[in-house]
């Protein structure tokens, strides 16, 4: 399991593995959307981390336009597990850094973002 966030983190790790002949599987994978057909092609599944970004409310005294940025990132990284499972990517979540109750808010609005319940 490699632990990676970016697209590029995570190209690297599935290059390294691939070069190595191992089992794949990437660990965090909050930008794995953006090389989701990778992934499937390639059948690596990714154990994502719930930790989104900080709410809005945090964000009141921000630049309009830093609030906007945080915003779209936000909303990446709720949707990142429906786009991985629209594209045939499993997925599976870890707990690891969040707390019980966190993490139950995350993944329900995950699952509001288009994520399957089941």
């Amino acid at each position: 399991a490699c632990e990676a966030d970016t697209s590029d983190a995570i190209n690297r790790a599935l290059d390294f593995a691939t070069k190595v002949k191992l089992n794949r599987m990437i660990v965090g994978g909050r930008n794995a959307w953006k090389v989701a057909d990778r992934l499937a092609k390639e059948q690596v599944a990714v154990v994502l981390r719930l930790d989104f970004a900080a709410a809005p409310e945090r964000e009141a005294g921000l630049p309009v336009r830093v609030r906007e940025d945080l915003e779209r990132v936000r909303q990446q990284d709720v949707g990142c597990a429906a786009a991985l499972h629209k594209a045939g990517v499993k997925v599976a979540f870890t707990t690891a850094g969040v707390t019980p109750t966190r993490f139950q808010q995350n993944l329900r609005k995950a699952i509001a973002a288009g994520l399957p319940a089941d």
